[in-house]
């Protein structure tokens, strides 16, 4: 965990915008649009991790991105239950010890109607709720644990949780889309490049 004004100001140092305060504007850039490139700096961080991921293994997750990781206690019902405010992508999800496979929302109707012998333990998310399945029947009682990864906005006097590991990678990628925005650097290359900044992080 660290505090987003100290990043703030790193960042105002990165861009050659020195400013006194995480809320003094600076000369090139305000202190809100700071705060946006820092966000979008977080998200880039969270939606490259997950492309990386294979097998839908997103355990790894907990490992890179443990202080973006949150569990939901979801009350099971026909109707689905819906997802925390703050959902980004599901980890994993267990029901009475055992962990329940994913499968996507597209084999909905096959859940339903336990149509396939290898979905008795299961569980999908559709139109913003999640649905499970034990036994090869739907959960309509009981409740479960959904580990998810979160949205970690950033705000200035707030604390950001994103793992250090990544915090200078955050401001690096922050000072990125700045750049990236003023027309310094060719989409595509700056998209390469702040890949490569993460996947160094992850030693690839």
């Amino acid at each position: 965990m660290a505090n987003f004004d100290d990043i703030h100001l790193k960042l105002a140092r990165k861009i050659f915008d020195p400013v006194a305060t995480s809320a003094t504007n600076g000369v090139k850039v305000t202190s809100l649009l700071r705060t946006d490139y820092l966000n979008r700096a977080n998200s880039f961080i969270q939606s490259t991790l997950l492309a990386s991921i294979k097998n839908e293994d997103y355990s790894v997750l907990g490992l890179w991105l443990a202080g973006l990781v949150k569990v939901q206690t979801p009350t099971w019902a026909s109707v689905g239950t819906t997802l925390a405010t703050d959902y980004v992508h599901w980890i994993s999800c267990v029901h009475s010890g055992t962990r329940l496979l994913w499968r996507d929302p597209s084999k909905k109707l096959e859940l339903d109607s336990a149509l396939n012998p290898n979905d008795r333990n299961c569980f999908t998310i559709f139109g913003g709720k999640i649905y499970a399945y034990y036994n090869a029947a739907q959960l309509t009682t009981g409740t479960g644990s959904l580990y998810y990864l979160f949205n970690d906005t950033g705000a200035t006097g707030a604390a950001i949780l994103l793992d250090p590991v990544w915090h200078e990678t955050l401001i690096d990628l922050a000072a990125s889309f700045y750049f990236g925005d003023k027309g310094d650097l060719p989409f595509v290359q700056a998209n390469t490049q702040r890949a490569a900044m993460i996947m160094s992080v992850l030693g690839k």
